[in-house]
């Protein structure tokens, strides 16, 4: 061998051992002129210095290689594979013929053509089609499409090759039969040609699956039940399958496609008719239910249990030895995940089903399926509650470890990395043995996933394996490995995006919280090592990745761009999507349900089993690119915020800083398992200042909160009897006073940034000292008021948007002329006036503020409707305040279906009964959906010009505290993003005639000569609200000049009904406390 060739072979062999799994055959097949013994002696030699060096895999790896070349070689004659350039057109005739008569005279026989194939493998190539074409014929074809049969199912061979010769002559055969004159055979042909486009390997795998689902469904516009019953429900059974594979479309939309398809099929294949088939569709339906998107998961997992329960009641052992020990470890995976019943009950119901599959998968006759369930039995070992728990995880030990011996890296890079991860977890988790000695083990089990699972293949189990290997960092005291590897887990969670978000909300909700365990503990880890700006910044960044998941569930739309191109955008968005989620897996039971189809040759008909192919990585990273690349051309253009719903935008603690100026601090929560944090950010030094707590101070927060809730929503006259009291535990378990001490005393004013169970409180109303006649208020603190902000990052979005310099508050009301001036002034308001007609004070509130515009648009009553609403949607997008008062509803239940209510959205008892009415049923009652103005729909609005929203509605302020990772889900949160500088809301359901009184006094403040800022204006209000007694109240009244004269003597009557004139009618702080302002 000369030297050129001897580094073309180790050219070869470097690009064999860093290419992605499963290209090699495809290298292989572009370098033949380098297959030959010389690449295989190379090969051994390569391998040697490589186990020399420690490379054990990778020299197993090309052991392997060398092995199979070698074999190949021997079997051809040792000239390499025949290339298609050495066989002549007449013998590849000559074969042609000859298989065909095989074919012919043995009645379709594989046993005797799979033979003939094996010796002739080499001309089973792409150049075989040619011949094809030119030799199909009408007497030809049916004998061809019975080869193409065969040729689809061969296990030899080159897999690619063989079905794109089997599509090739099923499209032939389809020039030969039509619909009208031939309709059995084109309706056999259809779904022959659409089995073997669901198992094509060329293509783009979307393509392929979208061409199969064509051909299904053009066979059933023959296979009718009527009329071919059995091949009808064959057909359906087929088409199911390609629908639960499919990437396009929704996948919520295509599982339910694919149960539908199933369940027609069962129509036909009963169990007395056909009882195989009905196992086998039974076992289909069973796996689409439990990973169903829609309805109830654990209404779906019972169906899937019930369906795979039925199938073995045909798949018994001894029929049936293979498919009933299938059907076991997928019944086995469905009780892992069950909802309902014992937990340990199902566990151990598991363990059994697997331990039942084990005894048809045995090493020696099913080794790769073996070592899956051996995978999944470790797994249910590791969770298993009954039992001891030392006991319980070396049996998943020596579980995994069993597994490893099948699944080597070289066979099975992805399922050896995967075991390898779960291993890693059973070590850390290990009771008996050394606990230093178990935590290393488990550090190398996960460092050796990672030489698999890396960012660019596999980058969700790239995280997840780097966060384990994280807290086995932690455990040893390695707390700067433990920074490290977090952060590239970060990296590579921020880099995954959005696509959490479009599967269902329990799965959403799910993935989120173990995604927030990652931030949780790296933030532990920066307040170890005295990294606060870290902590802040990591604090900021997980915020940031709740705001993505909400925008793409959302689904907000940009601005400015055509229906084309959002439809172009959402196509893509889907693939990817879709793509990505095939290529999922996790510690949890792998799917080893692959979804059973048919396919009839003519004549003769047989199951032919189809496997759901894993995502490529590299066509989910182009796709990735390809919507990155189409984002920043098509949309970012003209709406820069989109991308807030694409990716992670950082935020670093000097950009943080520069929100504030000397007068001005930030206080932001954060909660780990250690407690409650709080940064205080000013414009002073590198690092935030920080005051902690221990982890009572959270668990006695969990119980204030839920006390508070509890009260809220069941007695509220309690809670109000209450309040002051939770606030002023509130006020003890954040250490309020010590935390006031670590501002600086030239602070004015306070930016708040709450988290999680802080968003239910008026943090601005917590009490600073106990008892006396007087109480101090943080408010009180701070001359320039308190405002607040979702986080600091949308508080920098809000600024950047706006021509008002950061530190300057709101400075850009003061660019108007006074707007109150006896209602002479000019200014722009869009209101929505009492929609339900149930609110009286509401009408004098609007009627009071409008007097201080020219050309108020008010939407009044009943004309305050949804359509209507959207038909003001230029007036709304321009104006300068708006002004919302009305029912406002937030749905503890489920958020995301929070809103305002309009117009004729109350159901009626008749209309109330009906299912297709999208509803949101709240204390008020039941509302049409469609007819309020519900979360999503406000973070789709676009007010650029906006300064103000006031939301003179019920509990408006609230924030989904359900989950750590729904931080966004409010609708003040909603209208911040829409635009607005400011947004002023409410944390409960307010007083009618209260909240009139302190909206039309906010508005004297706000619009007065002075025109000072919102936070400031609301401080204001607040403070006079909770001082005046009745007759201060009274006199107020009769000369404000808001309030028109006949609307003062209701007002006032009320008052005097209620109040004594010296009482201070409103000091609670239920009237006054429940406001708050979020904004610049």
């Amino acid at each position: 061998m000369n030297e050129e060739r001897i580094q073309a072979y180790l050219t070869l062999i470097q690009q064999l051992l860093t290419c992605p799994n499963g290209e090699e055959p495809q290298i292989l097949n572009q370098s033949l002129d380098l297959v030959d013994e010389g690449f295989v002696q190379v090969c051994e030699q390569v391998a040697q210095q490589l186990q020399e060096a420690g490379e054990e895999n990778q020299a197993g790896f090309l052991r392997n290689l060398a092995q199979q070349v070698g074999e190949y070689l021997n079997a051809s004659g040792g000239e390499g594979r025949e290339t298609q350039g050495n066989t002549t057109q007449q013998e590849y005739l000559v074969f042609l013929k000859e298989a065909l008569r095989l074919t012919s005279e043995s009645d379709v026989n594989p046993s005797i053509v799979y033979p003939f194939l094996a010796s002739q493998q080499a001309k089973l190539n792409l150049s075989l089609i040619e011949v094809i074409r030119a030799f199909a014929t009408r007497s030809t074809i049916i004998d061809l499409f019975n080869f193409a049969n065969l040729v689809q199912q061969f296990p030899l061979g080159q897999r690619d090759v063989n079905l794109e010769i089997s599509i090739t002559i099923y499209s032939i055969a389809l020039n030969f039969f039509d619909q009208n004159n031939n309709s059995t055979e084109w309706a056999t042909i259809q779904n022959s040609l659409a089995t073997a486009y669901s198992n094509r390997i060329r293509g783009e795998r979307a393509d392929n699956l979208e061409m199969a689902i064509s051909a299904y469904q053009a066979a059933l516009e023959v296979r009718t039940r009527t009329a071919f019953p059995e091949d009808w429900a064959m057909t359906q059974n087929n088409l199911a399958v390609a629908y639960y594979s499919r990437i396009r479309g929704e996948r919520a939309d295509n599982l339910e496609k694919a149960i539908s398809a199933y369940q027609a099929a069962l129509e036909v294949r009963t169990r007395t008719a056909f009882p195989e088939k009905w196992a086998t569709t039974q076992n289909n339906l069973g796996t689409a239910y439990r990973n169903r998107i829609r309805g109830e998961r654990a209404d779906n997992l019972e169906k899937a249990i019930s369906a795979y329960q039925a199938a073995l009641e045909v798949y018994t052992r001894t029929a049936f030895p293979e498919d009933w020990a299938m059907t076991q470890n997928n019944l086995a995976a469905a009780y892992y995940s069950r909802i309902r019943g014992e937990r340990a009950d199902n566990l151990e119901k598991a363990i059994a089903a697997y331990q039942a599959a084990l005894e048809v998968y045995t090493r020696t006759a099913f080794p790769e399926k073996w070592a899956t369930t051996q995978n999944n039995l470790a797994v249910a070992y590791s969770d298993r509650i009954r039992g001891e728990r030392a006991d319980n995880l070396e049996n998943a030990i020596a579980a995994y470890q069993a597994a490893l011996e099948v699944y080597t890296r070289t066979a099975f890079p992805e399922k050896w990395a995967m075991t390898q991860n779960n291993l890693g977890n059973a070590y850390s988790d290990r009771i008996r043995g050394e606990r230093a000695d178990n935590l290393e083990m488990a550090i190398a089990a996960f460092q050796a996933a990672l030489e698999v699972r890396t960012r660019t293949a596999f980058p969700q189990n790239h995280a997840e394996t780097l966060f384990n290997l994280g807290l086995a960092y932690r455990e040893v005291s390695q707390n700067q490995n433990a920074y490290d590897t977090f952060a590239a887990a970060i990296d590579t969670v921020e880099e995954i995006r959005s696509g959490i978000t479009l599967g269902g909300e329990a799965d959403r909700q799910k993935l989120a919280e173990e995604w927030q365990k990652l931030y949780v503990e790296m933030i532990e880890v920066c307040l170890e090592l005295e990294n606060y700006a870290a902590a802040l910044e990591y604090a900021e960044r997980s915020k940031a990745r709740n705001l993505v998941e909400l925008l793409a569930a959302t689904r907000l739309k940009p601005e400015g761009i055509s229906p084309q191109i959002w439809e172009r955008y959402n196509n893509l968005y889907q693939q990817w999507w879709n793509l990505q989620q095939q290529g999922d897996s996790s510690a949890s039971p792998p799917d080893n349900s692959s979804p059973n189809n048919d396919t009839r040759s003519i004549g003769v008909s047989s199951p032919i089993p189809s496997t759901v192919a894993t995502a490529n990585p590299q066509n989910l990273t182009h796709l990735r690119k390809k919507i990155d690349d189409f984002i920043a051309t098509e949309i970012t253009p003209q709406d820069p915020k989109f991308c807030f719903g694409q990716q992670v935008q950082l935020i670093a603690y000097r950009e943080i800083q520069a929100l504030v100026d000397e007068h001005t601090a930030i206080v932001e929560w954060y909660f780990t398992y250690k407690g409650i944090h709080a940064f205080i950010v000013t414009d002073q030094g590198q690092q935030p200042i920080v005051v902690s707590t221990d982890s009572n101070a959270l668990a006695a927060l969990e119980q204030l909160k839920e006390e508070y809730l509890n009260d809220y929503l069941k007695d509220d006259n309690h809670w109000r009897q209450q309040l002051s009291s939770y606030l002023q535990q509130l006020a003890e378990i954040l250490q309020l006073n010590h935390l006031i001490s670590q501002i600086p005393p030239n602070c004015q004013q306070l930016v708040l940034v709450p988290y999680r169970a802080l968003h239910l409180f008026p943090l601005h109303a917590l009490p600073l000292n106990k008892g006396g006649e007087e109480i101090a208020y943080l408010s009180d603190k701070f001359p320039q008021g308190i405002r607040y902000a979702p986080s600091s990052q949308i508080l920098q979005l809000s600024l950047s948007e706006d021509s008002t310099p950061p530190g300057q508050g709101e400075t850009s009301l003061s660019s108007f002329s006074p707007l109150y001036q006896g209602g002479a002034g000019g200014g722009s308001l869009f209101a929505i006036q009492n929609p339900t007609e149930d609110l009286a004070y509401t009408d004098i509130e609007v009627e009071a503020i409008q007097t201080a515009f020219n050309s108020p648009t008010i939407l009044k009553g009943e004309d305050a409707s949804k359509t209507a609403f959207n038909q003001k949607s230029t007036q709304l997008n321009e104006t300068i305040f708006a002004h919302f008062s009305c029912h406002g509803y937030f749905n503890f239940a489920n958020p995301r279906i929070s809103g305002l209510i309009l117009a004729n959205a109350k159901l009626s008892e008749t209309t109330a009964t009906e299912k297709d009415i999208p509803r949101i049923r709240s204390r008020r009652g039941d509302f049409n959906a469609d007819e309020c103005l519900t979360l999503p729909e406000i973070f789709n609005l676009r007010l650029r010009q906006c300064r103000l929203v006031a939301l003179s509605a019920c509990e408006t302020g609230i924030t989904d505290i359900s989950t750590s990772s729904d931080e966004y889900i409010s609708i003040l949160a909603g209208f911040f993003f829409a635009g607005a500088r400011n947004v002023l809301g409410t944390l409960w359901a307010v007083n009618d005639v209260s909240t009139a009184i302190f909206m039309i006094h906010f508005y004297e403040i706000l619009l007065g000569e002075t025109q000072i800022p919102v936070a400031l204006a609301l401080k204001q209000t607040q403070e006079w609200m909770r001082s005046r007694t009745v007759a201060d109240l009274l006199e107020w009244i009769n000369n404000c000049k808001l309030i028109s004269e006949e609307r003062r003597q209701p007002i006032c009557n009320d008052l005097d009904g209620w109040y004594n004139l010296t009482a201070i009618a409103f000091q609670s702080p239920y009237y006054w406390a429940g406001f708050c302002a979020v904004g610049q």
